[in-house]
């Protein structure tokens, strides 16, 4: 009888050519790009509505024109995976609500109407310097994508592992992590799931505890159990040899805790590394043709998830009469809220000049600190920029705000800033197509969805860049070094 394992030989495991990658022809990105960031140089020298708007119509139709050459590059080739996520966080995140906040009545106006820094509409020299940070990031990031070194052994060495040998142990390893995420639930209400589900059901009016509600083990718990979610999803749109059943149920049970914990970077993390496993450059067993169409339909599938996730998270599942009374368009509106973080650049602007000059704040300790226990440190600190934003914007309100990826270094650090952490996007986003291109799907899964993992931060990170997210494909990839094993030499 045929082994598990017998698929796949060692040599295989330690041999195989990394995936031929089909060199993008990008020499018109940087031009494009460049002409954007002096067209909103210009802007920032007029006092003209016009010419501000014409700046933010010429640099998002800029920003369009690089997204939808990716789209065409990846459709008809894939590989370049990090490139077309950065590039199309920048038009979700950006240029969309600047568009919409260009071509509104009157334009420019207030972002958030709980902030006191603008009046009725943002003065036209701080959404020229939203323009020039937009413009920067983008430009920035594309020389990092392209112009920066990669640490190819590093990378080799992180991702070079393969999975268990018996491919049905991963599905049920993947059964077992997302198990996890639902102890701090049965631990809470003792055992009473039906009384908790009925909470979970309220989402952001529910009870005790939701996913990734509780800080310390609960959380961390959450984290394994996500990326046990993540592996059953990618297992199962791959459709690879295994415990079908185990991969299957894994993903069901994953999925309400995912979904009922009104997070949507939560169902992003969930879905995202499949669809980026589809496209990147790894070694499959399905035709291109296959990929591609699974992954049209996959982002469909994720992209309905995420804006019915957002309709519903405020009122949840129980308000039936709340619910009868919204039209289809307050749902889409509703879920459609929350992704513009252009106004909260130009909000992270004005509080530069109110607060009187930079925070002059690095990002990197936190990146440390953020995981020290809090009964190791109880008094650890949290960054002050982010601090004062939340206290300008929500003015004690009980929401979160984020200032934007290119606000939070624009508060710390200016242009300078900006520019910085453009490259460092780039660079990192490359390091993980980097890290894709050395996989071979069939035995190194768990590898391709902390590469996955990784990515996702990265597009989520245009938010806020913090550890919150980063704990994702950590968590991930402590769990990927315990669980894989280093490939056997021929």
């Amino acid at each position: 009888m045929r082994s598990e394992a017998s698929t796949f030989t060692s040599s295989t495991q330690a041999q195989a050519k990394p995936v031929q990658r089909v060199q993008p022809r990008v020499p018109m990105y940087k031009i494009a790009l460049t002409t954007a960031l002096i067209a909103s140089l210009l802007a920032a020298w007029s006092d003209s509505v016009s010419v501000v708007r014409s700046a933010v119509f010429y640099s998002a139709l800029v920003a369009f024109y690089v997204l939808l050459n990716d789209c065409h590059q990846v459709w008809k080739h894939g590989n370049i995976v990090g490139r077309l996520t950065i590039n199309f966080g920048i038009v979700f995140w950006f240029w969309l609500g600047a568009l919409e906040s260009a071509f509104s009545t009157p334009p420019f106006p207030t972002p958030e109407r709980l902030y006191l820094g603008f009046s009725s509409v943002v003065p036209l020299s701080v959404v020229a310097s939203g323009l020039i940070c937009v413009n920067l990031f983008a430009l920035m990031s594309e020389i990092g994508w392209q112009q920066i070194p990669q640490p190819k052994k590093i990378i080799d060495r992180l991702a070079g592992r393969v999975d268990p040998e018996s491919v049905s142990w991963i599905d049920l390893i993947a059964l077992g992590l997302v198990f996890l995420g639902w102890v701090p639930v049965i631990i809470s209400y003792q055992g009473d799931m039906v009384t908790a589900l009925h909470d979970m059901m309220r989402m952001r009016g529910g009870g005790r505890i939701g996913a990734s509600r509780q800080a310390g083990l609960a959380n961390h718990l959450h984290l394994l159990s996500l990326f046990g979610g993540a592996l059953a999803v990618a297992r199962s749109v791959l459709r690879l040899p295994g415990f079908i059943i185990a991969r299957y149920l894994a993903a069901a049970i994953c999925f309400p805790l995912i979904f009922l914990g009104s997070s949507r970077f939560n169902l992003a993390f969930l879905f995202l590394p499949a669809l980026l496993i589809l496209i990147a450059p790894v070694r499959h067993a399905f035709h291109w043709d296959r990929r591609r169409r699974i992954a049209f339909a996959l982002t469909l599938v994720t992209a309905m998830l995420v804006l019915v996730q957002g309709a519903v998270r405020t009122i949840g599942f129980g308000e039936t009469q709340q619910r009868r009374q919204s039209s289809i368009t307050q749902t889409l509106t509703s879920g459609w809220f929350g992704h513009d973080h252009f106004g909260a650049l130009l909000i992270a602007i004005d509080l530069v000049d109110a607060s009187g000059g930079y925070f002059m704040e690095p990002v990197a300790p936190f990146f440390v600190t953020h995981f020290v226990p809090r009964q190791i440190w109880r008094d650890k600190p949290y960054p002050v920029s982010w601090k004062k934003y939340n206290e300008a914007v929500t003015r004690g309100h009980n929401f979160n705000v984020t200032p934007s990826i290119t606000g939070q270094y624009f508060m710390n650090w200016g242009y300078v800033g900006v520019a910085y952490i453009g490259l460092l996007i780039g660079w990192l986003a490359r390091c993980c197509e980097t890290w894709f291109a050395g996989l071979e799907i069939r035995n190194q899964l768990m590898s391709a969805t902390v590469a996955g993992l990784m990515l996702a931060f990265i597009f989520l990170s245009f938010r806020f860049f913090y550890p919150l997210y980063f704990a994702y494909p950590l968590f991930a990839f402590i769990a990927y070094i315990g669980l894989t094993r280093k490939a056997r030499l021929a």
